[in-house]
């Protein structure tokens, strides 16, 4: 998995944030497996984790996923499932599959 973080300048976030120096921060996590790109966007790790952590809640509230006690998150969820809940344009999950090269 990579991780990166990007800033722009001048720009406010969509619920009207920036930081002091008027930079916006947008972190971005790439997984890659065989032929397969998996990118997520988030507009910070905080808000990515708090986005994420209150999605699953409402997953579980809302009686979609069976609760099996200590777990690991995604082995109730999907990442689709979560990114679907959060609902957002300040999330976004981008997938590329290229052909293999043999």
């Amino acid at each position: 998995i990579a991780r990166g973080k990007s800033t722009t300048r001048g720009k406010s976030t969509a619920r009207g944030k920036s930081t002091a120096a008027g930079l916006e921060e947008r972190v971005a996590l790439t997984a890659e497996a065989h032929n397969t790109v998996l990118r997520l966007l988030v507009p910070s790790d905080y808000t990515g984790t708090a986005m994420a952590a209150v999605a699953m809640a409402r997953e579980l509230s809302a009686g979609k996923s069976l609760d099996y006690g200590a777990v690991f998150p995604f082995e109730l969820f999907t990442l689709e499932q979560i990114v679907a809940r959060i609902d957002s344009p300040e999330v976004r999950l981008e997938k590329d599959e290229t052909a293999s090269a043999e």
